[in-house]
């Protein structure tokens, strides 16, 4: 009994810290967010009222050129975000209120379905776009930091004027003269960011190496007179030996293995219906698993290529027939039973000196 009531009181004591612990946790990520949630609030602020000093021009310049697909990602988020806040609230207030409330659980299963929606458009829609669209993304945004950092750069410079007393007053018209030749270098950068080496196709070959003030070669001459001498090799991008004939018979498998083991394995195999593989009532033989695959493959090229394969010809058919005919219960009789050919004279095959023998 006493054992008893000592393991009871135990399971009730770590009952107990376990559920501290989790309250403990709970506190510190509703901290967390809460804390989060302030700093979104405060840096919010700070962008609106940035936003709202623009100039009504700046305003539709920046909703003209900005990305559609950027913005449509962050209102999807925010959405995402607001419908995950009301499904908070509602289960926080569903478990408060001890009585059903049927107006708050169809604001919750809304919620829910604007969740689902949302996050099934930022995996589904968004991921996929953004991924096939990020080289041009990161362009845009690498030229817009550079061009911020230009700005903060001239402005610091001015500054430093100002305190030297160097201060110049610069038109309008000048900034914006500069501010096209930054543009427009900043294109030429970009599209010729790839270009070929064009000074290693019109080089002279005559031309004489550039020497120093010391009077020795450049490190660039040497190897330029080193390419030359040397024969010239096309560059390998992925070098793959070509297939031997010893590779191609390890392919092969052996067929009276295959047989063997086949005929000698006892798991189940698909076999044939009996007298499906007879040929012509039987005086054609059977049908082996080499002439199912042909018929298999020729079938499967006529369906795919919609054409007709033609059939064997006059020499295969008299071929085929002469060995069905010696074909008799599996075994070749034809051995030996053509007296024809082995006492028919041989036409041509004779060398040359014979020929020149009987014309003589």
């Amino acid at each position: 009994m006493t054992k008893l009531f000592f393991s009871g009181r135990r399971k009730n004591v770590q009952t107990g810290i376990s559920s501290q612990i989790k309250t403990t946790q709970m506190e510190a990520l509703l901290k967390e967010i809460t804390t989060a949630t302030d700093n979104s609030a405060t840096k919010l602020k700070e962008e609106q009222q940035a936003y709202n000093a623009l100039d009504d021009d700046v305003k539709a310049q920046i909703q003209r050129d900005s990305l559609s697909l950027l913005g449509l990602k962050n209102h999807t988020m925010l959405a995402y975000l607001h419908h995950l806040a009301v499904v908070t609230l509602a289960q926080v207030q569903r478990v408060e209120k001890e009585q059903k409330d049927d107006a708050l659980e169809k604001g919750r299963q809304a919620a829910i379905q604007g969740t689902v929606k949302n996050r099934v458009v930022l995996e589904k829609g968004i991921k996929g776009l953004e991924s096939k669209v990020n080289y041009q993304i990161d362009k845009m945004l690498k030229a817009y930091t550079q061009d911020k950092e230009r700005k903060a750069e001239r402005e610091k410079q001015r500054a430093e004027k100002a305190l030297l007393g160097e201060e110049k007053d610069d038109d309008d018209e000048g900034d914006k003269d500069d501010r096209d030749d930054d543009d427009e270098s900043e294109s030429e950068d970009d599209n010729l960011a790839f270009k070929p080496n064009v000074s290693n196709l019109t080089r002279d070959k005559n031309a004489r190496p550039v020497r120093d003030s010391r009077g020795k070669k450049s490190e660039q001459d040497d190897d330029r007179e080193s390419a030359s001498n040397t024969i010239y090799r096309p560059p390998k991008i992925s070098a793959v030996a070509p297939e031997s004939k010893s590779m191609r018979k390890s392919k092969k498998k052996n067929a009276t293995m295959e047989e063997y083991l086949k005929y000698s394995s006892s798991a189940p195999m698909v076999e044939q219906s009996i007298g499906s593989g007879i040929l012509e009532h039987g005086r054609g033989g059977e049908k082996t698993d080499r002439d199912r695959k042909r018929e298999e493959e020729v079938q499967r090229y006529e369906e795919d290529n919609f054409v007709r394969l033609p059939g064997a010809n006059k020499k295969e058919r008299s071929k085929l027939k002469k060995a069905r005919a010696g074909a008799f219960f599996g075994e070749d009789w034809g051995v030996g039973g053509d007296i024809g050919e082995a006492t028919k004279r041989k036409r041509g095959g004779s060398s040359m000196w014979e020929k020149s023998k009987k014309r003589r």
